[in-house]
């Protein structure tokens, strides 16, 4: 795959599949419906356009960038990090024996009191016109697949060190996993986002679709390698040929401010940028501490509908 020619000075590559852009005002938004199809796209950059500063090049970055040149990058992102996959395993299997292959679902019990008062059944003649609602535990199979889409905002501040986000990213991978074994199908999108004072660009990555095998070397590499943002994605948004696109998010500088992604666009579980040194941003823990990155993962799953051993009880 090729960028080709780029359409009118809008920085938008023409005839690129599962790559679609859009502008409104000041927003702009690139989306990829593929891991593979963004990382063509990074891979891709116009020579005229690349910043040896940043992605492409500054090969002596890699205590910031976490390799040592570009392409290795790309080689990693292509056929996945083992050291990565390890580290989700290493969660998924800490927790894997407390996940049940069940879920809670909500059932009405007619009674003389409850919740909700039904008239209709009143009229009927009903002896317990009121409704109240519990639980119970419904086994989940191959046919029946609740799908539960986590959004990532990969975005990371200078300030954020590599293990940090190695760490996040670990972590939500691992839960990725959990959510599969526990029957669930889960959908994956990696967030890049970057703005001014006016302007903001937000890049979409389908990094796994429901129904799709979890490829969980290539998954941990687009999660939680820190060249995942700041080579691919570097890489990437040096595509933007227009100056006030190049200067608005800072192309050949600091990549301009991260931000946050928008309300609709969050999914059912949303891990937001990493903005601080430890990144407790958006109610997530201190991806440095291990006991409290456990708890998130297991608050998380109960707030799926996750069944989870009773530990006090085991």
């Amino acid at each position: 795959m090729t960028a080709g020619r780029l359409a009118g000075g809008t920085g938008y590559p023409v005839n690129i599949p599962g790559v679609a852009f859009s502008r409104a005002g000041d927003l702009l938004e690139r989306r990829f419906d593929s891991w593979s199809c963004f990382v063509d796209y990074s891979a891709s950059t116009p020579e005229n356009l690349r910043d040896s500063g940043w992605g492409t090049g500054h090969k002596k970055f890699e205590k910031f960038s976490g390799t040592g040149d570009y392409e290795t990058a790309r080689v990693l992102a292509v056929n996945g990090w083992s050291d990565g996959e390890k580290l989700a395993r290493e969660w998924a299997n800490r927790l894997y024996t407390d996940v049940s292959r069940k879920t809670e679902k909500p059932v009405p019990i007619q009674d003389v009191e409850g919740e909700e008062f039904d008239i209709g059944a009143v009229l009927a003649g009903v002896p317990e016109p009121w409704t109240r609602w519990t639980t119970e535990l419904v086994a989940l199979n191959g046919s029946v697949r609740p799908v539960v889409k986590i959004v990532l905002n990969g975005t990371a501040s200078y300030a954020v060190g590599q293990q940090t986000i190695i760490r996040r990213g670990a972590a939500v991978l691992g839960l990725c996993e959990l959510l599969e074994l526990s029957g669930r199908s889960v959908e994956i999108v990696l967030i890049f986002s970057t703005h001014d004072k006016k302007s903001t660009l937000y890049d979409y990555i389908s990094v796994k679709r429901a129904g799709q095998p979890l490829d969980v070397p290539r998954v941990a590499f687009a999660l939680a390698h820190p060249a995942s943002l700041r080579r691919i994605w570097f890489s990437a948004l040096e595509h933007l040929e227009k100056p006030s696109d190049r200067d608005a998010f800072h192309v050949t500088g600091d990549k301009g401010t991260t931000i946050d992604a928008e309300k609709k666009e969050r999914g059912d579980i949303y891990i937001g940028r990493a903005y601080t040194g430890v990144d407790n941003n958006e109610g997530a823990p201190d991806w440095n501490d291990a006991e409290a990155v456990e708890k998130w993962i297991i608050e998380t799953l109960s707030a799926q509908g996750v069944r989870l051993r009773d530990r006090a009880a085991a």
